[in-house]
C-alpha cells in the first residue's frame, strides 16, 4: 500500500524495489495506490509482477486533503485486498486492515520537536498555523500503526514510537532502506589512480532531495561563498513549496555563485551524477532514511550529513555534522576536505563497503522473516 507508485517518490521507490525483489523470489505482489505521477508510463505488469492493483483516485492538491482521502480510500481497498493477500504492508496512511506498516517519518515526533525548538521549526519551514493544521490529521496519519507490526527505518525512529505513541518494543522492527549495488557502483576511474593534492583545491558536491528546506539546501548555499573552488549540483525540486526553488536560485544570483551551482531538477540516470561527484551533502533537519545516502555510498562517494540524515548503522562511510549544523560547521568541515582528495576517496571506499551490507536483497530477507512471524 503506497500513495504514489513512482520511481521519483521516496516511499514509492522503496515499495517498488522491495516488490521487485519479492517477485524474484516467487511471491505475488499487488498494490493499493493512487497511480500517481509517472504511473502511466510504468510497466507494472512486467517489472513488479502480475498481482492485482486497487486504485484510490485523488485530487492533485492540497496535501492535507490528498492524505485524508487516501487514508479513507485505501482502507476500503484494503478490505477488498484482504480477501486476496496474505500480508497487507502499508507505506502510507490506511484506515483499514494492515499487518505491517513502514514508517518513513513520524509526523508527531517532527511536530513535537518543532514546537519545542524554534530553530528546528524554522529549518523545517513549519509555522504555527502548520502545526495546528497537521495535528488534526495525526489520527489519519497514524491509523496504520494501531495494531500492525511496525517497521522503523532507524533505531532513532523506533525510539520515537516508544516515546510519542507508547508502542511496545515487541511490535517494533528496525529494518532500514536498501540500495541496488549493481546499478549504483563506483566509476572504474575513481580508484584507478592515486589522487594528488591540488593547490587551492576543488570539491564537487551533489545535493539530492525534493524538500529543500528540510534537507538543508539553504544551509549549503549559504556556506558556498566562503568555500572558493567548491561546486554544487542540485537534483530535485520542492513540490510542497514552489517558492523554494526560486528562493534558491535568487540566493545563487545574489551571492555570485552562478558558475559554481547548477540546478538540474528531477533527472533520470542519477547513478551517473553520483559517479561524477566527490561527495553528497545532506544536512537535513529531519529525515526518515534518505535513499540518496545509500545510493551515494554504493557509488563510492563519501557523504557529508547531519545525524538526522545518516542512520547510525551506516555512519562508517560518512562525515557527520553536529546535531543542529550551522553554516560555520559546514564551512569548517568542507574547508578541511578541499585539496584532500585522498581522504575523500578513502572515505568513499569505506562508504562502498557499508552499502554492500545494505542491499535490497538483505532488506527483503528481514521483511520475509517479519511476514512469516
Amino acid at each position: 500500500m503506497v500513495e504514489a507508485l513512482s520511481p521519483r517518490d521516496g516511499r514509492g521507490r522503496v515499495a517498488m524495489e522491495v516488490a521487485k525483489e519479492q517477485c524474484r523470489r516467487g511471491h505475488e505482489v499487488g498494490f493499493v495506490t493512487s497511480c500517481g505521477p509517472g504511473m502511466a508510463s510504468l510497466d507494472v505488469g512486467r517489472s513488479l509482477g502480475s498481482g492485482p492493483r486497487w486504485r484510490v483516485p485523488l485530487p492533485r492538491n492540497p496535501w492535507s486533503v490528498r492524505t485524508a482521502l487516501f487514508a479513507l480510500g485505501a482502507g476500503l481497498r484494503a478490505r477488498q485486498a484482504s480477501g486476496w493477500a496474505d500480508v497487507i504492508h502499508a507505506h502510507a496512511p490506511c484506515w483499514g486492515p494492515v499487518n505491517v506498516a513502514t514508517c518513513h517519518g513520524l509526523h508527531r515526533a517532527a511536530l513535537a520537536r518543532a514546537a519545542s525548538e524554534p530553530a528546528l521549526a524554522e529549518a523545517l519551514g513549519i509555522r504555527a498555523g502548520d502545526l495546528r493544521r497537521v495535528r488534526w490529521l495525526l489520527p489519519l496519519l497514524e491509523t496504520q500503526y494501531r495494531d500492525a507490526k511496525i517497521v522503523a527505518l532507524t533505531s532513532r525512529a523506533a525510539g520515537e514510537f516508544e516515546v510519542h505513541l507508547g508502542v511496545e518494543s515487541s511490535r517494533l522492527h528496525v529494518i532500514g532502506n536498501g540500495v541496488d549495488v549493481e546499478t549504483f557502483r563506483p566509476a572504474a576511474a575513481r580508484w584507478a589512480e592515486e589522487p594528488a593534492p591540488t593547490a587551492g583545491g576543488a570539491l564537487r558536491l551533489l545535493f539530492v532531495g525534493h524538500d529543500f528546506r528540510r534537507k538543508g539546501l539553504p544551509l549549503v548555499l549559504a556556506a558556498l561563498p566562503d568555500l572558493p573552488g567548491v561546486s554544487l549540483q542540485v537534483v530535485g525540486d520542492d513540490p510542497h513549496d514552489a517558492e523554494q526553488m526560486e528562493r534558491a536560485r535568487a540566493t545563487v544570483r545574489q551571492t555570485g555563485l552562478g558558475e559554481r551551482v547548477e540546478f538540474l531538477g528531477s533527472v533520470d540516470g542519477l547513478e551517473i551524477l553520483y559517479r561524477d561527484c566527490d561527495a553528497l551533502v545532506l544536512p537535513s533537519a529531519y529525515e526518515g532514511f534518505a535513499l540518496s545516502v545509500l545510493e551515494a555510498m554504493a557509488s563510492g562517494v563519501a557523504v557529508i550529513g547531519s545525524p538526522a540524515a545518516i542512520p547510525e548503522s551506516i555512519r562508517d562511510g560518512a562525515w557527520i555534522l553536529p546535531e543542529r549544523p550551522s553554516v560555520g560547521d559546514l564551512v569548517a568541515l568542507l574547508g578541511e576536505l578541499v585539496g584532500r582528495p585522498r581522504a575523500v576517496r578513502d572515505r568513499g571506499r569505506a562508504a562502498r563497503r557499508v552499502a554492500e551490507q545494505n542491499s535490497w536483497s538483505q532488506v527483503v530477507d528481514a521483511l520475509d522473516r517479519l511476514y512469516e512471524s
